[in-house]
């Protein structure tokens, strides 16, 4: 996991988009990053191995219900959460297709759409709750 949290973290910092461009078109360095964010999380996903041990176990079905409600609501908070972004940036689409087109993409600006009014990582944030609440 700490793979994924590293190159997640620092390829999105400004110095090392600088430093990469200078090796990838502009216009694919979005794309990249998400490519490579993804073999990172296909390594986890092909490394995980399950704990052998019940971690802990909910024996009261009302709050087996509650809880599984809850994952459900973490999930959903992802995707609502995608929707309230560009899909097309967001998965450095919309750069390519800007490039190909002979224009320059506009520079960025920070959005803060309803729920990112509240939390800066709403997409992790549901993970988060999705995953931390499964039973």
């Amino acid at each position: 996991m700490s793979l994924f949290a590293i190159q997640h973290s620092v390829m999105a910092r400004n110095p090392f988009k600088r430093w990469w461009t200078q090796f990838i078109p502009v216009s694919i360095e979005r794309s990249t990053y998400v490519l490579l964010a993804s073999s990172a999380l296909i390594l986890l996903f092909w490394q995980w191995r399950p704990i052998p041990m019940i971690v802990w176990q909910i024996t009261d079905p009302r709050i087996a219900i509650s809880v599984v409600a809850l994952s459900f609501f973490g999930w959903f908070l992802v995707l609502i959460s995608t929707f309230l972004i560009n899909h097309f940036e967001l998965f450095g689409v919309h750069q390519v297709v800007i490039n190909l087109a002979g224009r320059t993409m506009p520079e960025p600006r920070f959005k803060t759409p309803a729920i990112y009014k509240i939390v800066r990582h709403p997409i992790y944030l549901g993970f988060i709750i999705a995953f931390w609440a499964a039973p």
